[in-house]
């Protein structure tokens, strides 16, 4: 069970990150209903929330890739992998997801 919803769209993100740069992927697009994860990533200065260890991995795994755009969603649109981020199965989401773009 993951900590929090915010801290599993971090983690999710992550996660694609990791895989996108195994996949050798240049361009990257990470959609989120998380508002909140775009503006942790994109802000300047030092972060000093609860995520500020994950964000600062997060934007250190942006740099394997050329490119990367966060897209917002509503959360209406993204239900089934709001509830499995969760629910706890990162993996599962990122595997479907990876699934679906082959």
């Amino acid at each position: 069970m993951v900590d929090n919803v915010l801290s599993a769209e971090i983690r999710t993100s992550i996660r694609v990150m990791e895989l996108a740069a195994e996949m050798g992927l240049s361009n990257v697009i990470i959609e989120t209903d998380s508002s909140e994860v775009r503006r942790l990533v994109v802000e300047k200065g030092r972060d000093r929330s609860i995520y500020a260890t994950q964000i600062q991995e997060l934007k250190h795994k942006l740099r394997l890739v050329d490119s990367v755009n966060f897209v917002w969603a509503r959360r209406t649109a993204n239900k089934v992998a709001d509830r499995l981020a969760r629910e706890g199965f990162l993996d599962t989401v990122i595997v479907l997801h990876m699934n679906l773009l082959k």
